[in-house]
């Protein structure tokens, strides 16, 4: 077979469901529709070996996509955040176009099959400089990026301007962690913790920290009222658990009926047996 020659099929391994990010995936409320999602988005990517665009220069949007693939805008849309967040597809925002993680793990086997995972992995590091290339300074700072035909200035007498005028790029990394590591504490179960990704993190952070801690708080609440469940472990909540207690998805469980009076039997009343059975057994002597 030539190393030219497409691949149109996928392989996958007996464990594919086993992993850590499917298994989450389906444990969402949606989980399994957003799967079927996931499979359509990689068969639709073979053709273009993992890159999933509508030609060689039209990304996809979300309603062209929701279009092929047969599914709302709304689920669509949904789909892709979740499955960004696992790890399962990695978007260049600046651009649109969507790359499926590890599909040369799907793509079928051949001499080339190494050639073509590092080929694939070079071309999504080189779309994401050509993206940060074209799009140097964030909207975050538009005020502050240098002029494209600066005016003369004297360098002795204007270096503070100058470097005021730079565009300032923050990191949050450090305040992502910081985030992610004080609602961890506020959790009771401290399991798998290593099972949270950076896209995870980001993810919280961008949620809001009291947004997540009131979501805790929820859900710690409802598992007082049935003594019998555990907290899930820190990785499930903190990867999905967290979104039903959300404002916008949480809905407080009905309170458990109180018993009318009237309703209960007679045989429901207190008794002193012990007084009951000194009166038989007067009564059986007498």
């Amino acid at each position: 077979m030539s190393a030219n020659t497409p691949y149109f099929y996928m392989r996958l391994k007996a464990d594919f469901f086993e992993s850590d990010e499917i298994i989450i995936l389906e444990e969402m409320p949606k989980g399994y529709l957003y799967e079927n999602i996931l499979f359509k988005m990689y068969l639709k990517s073979l053709k273009h070996n993992g890159r999933l665009v509508l030609n060689e220069k039209t990304p996809y949007t979300i309603q062209t996509l929701s279009k092929v693939i047969r599914h709302s805008e709304k689920d669509t849309k949904e789909a892709l955040d979740v499955l960004s967040d696992l790890g399962l597809v990695d978007i260049i925002e600046a651009t649109g176009v969507i790359f499926m993680s590890n599909i040369q793990n799907y793509i079928g086997k051949s001499s080339t099959e190494a050639d073509r995972k590092r080929v694939y992995r070079n071309q999504i590091e080189k779309e994401k400089k050509e993206a940060m290339t074209n799009d140097k300074c964030p909207d975050k700072c538009p005020d502050k990026c240098p002029d494209k035909t600066p005016p003369d200035i004297d360098i002795d007498t204007n270096i503070d301007t100058n470097i005021n005028n730079n565009c300032v790029k923050s990191n949050p990394k450090k305040e992502i962690d910081e985030c992610f590591e004080r609602l961890w504490k506020e959790y009771p179960n401290k399991r798998g913790k290593g099972q949270i990704s950076e896209a995870k993190k980001k993810k919280l952070f961008e949620v809001g920290e009291e947004h997540i801690k009131k979501a805790i708080e929820r859900y710690l609440d409802d598992l007082s009222k049935e003594s019998w469940r555990q907290p899930q472990n820190g990785s499930t909540f903190f990867n999905s658990g967290y979104v039903d207690y959300l404002d916008e998805n949480y809905e407080k469980p009905p309170e458990p009926q109180q018993r009318n009076p009237a309703s209960v039997l007679s045989c429901e009343h207190d008794y002193d047996f012990d007084s009951l059975e000194r009166q038989l057994l007067h009564k059986q002597w007498s």
